[in-house]
């Protein structure tokens, strides 16, 4: 049948004002309060808060709620330090990445410039058992990761599939941080690998303690990561990356690379360091542009994946 989704849904969430863009990111499940119930983030790359044009704004929104809200009613709200920094450009929920029994908020602000152009940002906020008022993510950000180089774009790509959360990549009992720049170095991407618990403060995306990256101009590797659970049920979390533009029997045909978990990864590694490597079946399919977790489909007991 025909559903009317305005009519339909259990709950919608307005923007405040014309031209946000709010939803153009938006995730959802993680409980960052730790009341046991799932929580809901919202980006609003366009917004602008006072005069600055393009800051952008996030929106969380927690536990249960239904009906027609305004966003300016969220129980909290993040804007960007400046203008066109486009916060929230992506949004994601990680695990516990600071060890104390919350998950964590994780937003970008890919057009950022820091001591470059476009070099980008990511913030993670730390959960809490109390989330209020109107923030300058800058003030409340418990660690903020800017990107590389000119023109990295960090953050561009963050909740895909997996989303931020690559779970426990390394077993040593703390939830990972996973991000990805697929502009970084003429567009060949890389991703970036943080153990739990995550270091407070301001880094360099260059501190990751594993950085996997493209091995060839424009493939875009890291348009698609996330965390797959542990494929190969070893005990340890996986990830997967994909890069759309990617070139192996046929030209842009795109992949996707999965990284298996274990207790001492190499520091550094291209694509020849996944175990396995996916393609797309003819030129110009773009395989690896989004990837997916969709957990045990066929209820083998083991996590399954989409590209």
């Amino acid at each position: 049948g025909t559903f009317n989704v305005e009519s339909g849904a259990y709950a919608m969430f307005i923007g405040e004002d014309a031209g946000d863009q709010a939803g153009g990111s938006i995730d959802g499940a993680g409980d960052v309060d730790g009341d046991g119930s799932g929580d809901l983030l919202i980006g609003a790359r366009n917004a602008e808060w006072s005069t600055k044009s393009n800051q952008g704004m996030v929106y969380l929104i927690l536990g249960t709620v239904s009906g027609v809200n305004d966003l300016s009613t969220a129980d909290a709200i993040y804007y960007g330090e400046d203008s066109t920094q486009y916060l929230g450009w992506n949004v994601g929920f990680a695990g516990d990445l600071y060890s104390n029994g919350k998950d964590s908020l994780v937003m970008s602000a890919p057009y950022t410039d820091v001591g470059t152009t476009n070099s980008g940002r990511v913030y993670v906020v730390k959960g809490s058992s109390t989330f209020y008022g109107t923030n300058n993510i800058s003030s409340v950000a418990e660690t903020i990761i800017n990107g590389e180089s000119t023109s990295s774009y960090l953050g561009y790509t963050l909740n895909d599939g997996g989303g931020t959360d690559a779970g426990d990549v390394d077993g040593d009992g703390s939830d990972d941080l996973i991000i990805a720049s697929a502009h970084h170095n003429g567009a060949r991407g890389r991703t970036y690998l943080y153990y739990g618990d995550l270091t407070t403060g301001t880094l360099n995306a260059s501190s990751a303690d594993v950085k996997w990256s493209g091995a060839n101009s424009s493939s875009y590797f890291g348009a698609g990561v996330g965390g797959v659970g542990d494929i190969n049920d070893d005990g340890y979390d996986d990830i997967l990356v994909g890069a759309y533009n990617v070139t192996s029997t046929a030209s842009y045909q795109g992949g996707a690379f999965l990284y298996l978990g274990g207790s001492s990864l190499a520091a550094t590694g291209t694509t020849t360091a996944a175990t396995a490597a996916f393609y797309g079946e003819k030129a110009s399919d773009n395989l690896g542009s989004t990837i997916g977790t969709p957990g045990d489909i066929n209820n083998d007991g083991l996590y399954d994946m989409t590209v």
